[in-house]
């Protein structure tokens, strides 16, 4: 059944409900053991599954339309230009950090080999 946006969909009244309210207090554990406690449980997850759609159903109607965004909107040159200096900036500084961590290793490489040789120095000594 498909719903109509204008009209709600009328939830029909549970079965179980409707005996809980009309049965005996003292008769409805034998009822719910007739019927089958997992029978009832699988309505009442049913109904609450209902509402729950119902509910978001409600929510999807009062939410208002969404403003459509203009394709072509004139970019600002203001904007346009600190973009392009902040990128410009971030790539100074990658490639700042990449010069500085190649210098670090280099130095490391070099006292690393300068340590060798000196350690190769002395045992032939």
């Amino acid at each position: 059944m498909a719903l109509c946006k204008w009209a709600p969909y009328e939830v029909p009244q549970s079965l179980w409900a409707v005996i809980e309210l009309y049965a005996p207090t003292i008769e409805l554990s034998e009822i719910k053991h007739i019927i089958g406690e997992d029978l009832i449980e699988q309505s009442n997850e049913l109904f609450e599954e209902i509402y729950l759609l119902l509910d978001i159903w409600q929510s999807e109607v009062q939410r208002p339309a969404p403003i459509k965004k203009l394709e072509n909107l004139p970019e600002s040159p203001l904007l346009r230009e600190q973009f392009i200096c902040r990128i410009q900036q971030f790539i100074g500084n990658l490639d700042a950090t990449k010069n500085h961590l190649l210098q670090n290793f280099l130095c490391e490489r070099k006292e690393n080999l300068r340590v060798c040789y000196t350690k190769g120095e002395t045992q032939h000594i």
